[in-house]
Parts: C-alpha cells; structure tokens; sequence
C-alpha cells in the first residue's frame, strides 16, 4: 500500500500510470465500489485524477488492469494534509514542584478529519525520548491527538 498525500481537498491524484496508454485501467474504492465516477478523470502519463474528492475517496484504493491475461493492481491511500490545529492545551498535572520532584505535562490539540498531527517534546531544544506515543480519538468532527511527558529530577 503506497500513501498519497493530498495537499488540499480540492485534488487528488491517483499516480497509477502504466507505459503503454492502451492498457484500460480502472480504479476502485474499497467501501464503495460503485461510486460516482463524475469528477474523476484518467491521463496514462498521471494516473487518475479526482476533482474536489469527498470523504469517500479517503478509503483504500485500487488501480487495476490487465496485461497479456494476467491482473496487476496497485493500492494507494490517500492522506490529507493539514496544517488547521484547534484548541491546542498543555497541563500541568501538579502546580508547584519541589527539587528532585517528576513534572508531568500533557499536550493535547484538535485537527480536521482524517488529519494527524505528531507531538514532539523538546528541552533546550534536544529531543526528549521519554513521551508517551500521541494517543487519537478519531471522531466525526475531527481528530483529538494527546500526548503525555514526564522529566523526573527537576
């Protein structure tokens, strides 16, 4: 499976081409294999492209066609790029500390459906190793992402 990022919602090329314009290809959603097809049109050298592409083309896609008998496809998955974070928090857990106390901190922030965000801990500007993977809640409005640190010894 090959990742294609969309870096707006107003296009989305499917880069499945071939060598040979002759070949038919065709490509197919994963969920929803009878879709409208209005919108999406097909260049040999670019593969297919999908004007404003709605929420149902961020599914597996499929390129397929067929060369002397024998069926070749290609997946694809298409990945929005945002740059949109909302509400963008960082707690505390405690608020004061005493010498040789563990600060706890955790960073939360929104982004659009089907957007991801990372969240990287810096100190002195040097990576800090010891945050916990980002957490996300995938929800019909958009994504939560949090993440969690702890720096004991401060």
């Amino acid at each position: 499976v090959t990742v294609t990022f969309m870096k707006s919602r107003d296009e989305l090329i499917v880069p499945c081409r071939v060598s040979a314009p002759e070949f038919k290809v065709s490509l197919t959603l994963f969920r929803n294999p009878d879709y409208d097809r209005s919108g999406v049109t097909w260049d040999p050298k670019r593969g297919f492209t999908v004007s404003h592409p709605s929420s149902k083309f961020q599914d597996l896609l499929t390129c397929q066609t067929q060369v002397n008998g024998k069926n070749y496809n290609v997946r694809y998955l298409p990945q929005i790029v945002v740059t949109t974070v909302y509400n963008m928090s960082l707690h505390a857990q405690q608020e004061k500390l005493l010498v040789g106390d563990t600060l706890f901190l955790n960073c939360s922030a929104r982004t659009d459906s089907n957007g991801r965000l990372s969240l990287r801990w810096y100190l002195n500007g040097v990576l800090l190793g010891n945050g916990t993977a980002g957490k996300l809640l995938i929800e019909k409005t958009g994504n939560l992402v949090s993440s969690e640190m702890n720096k004991p010894n401060v």
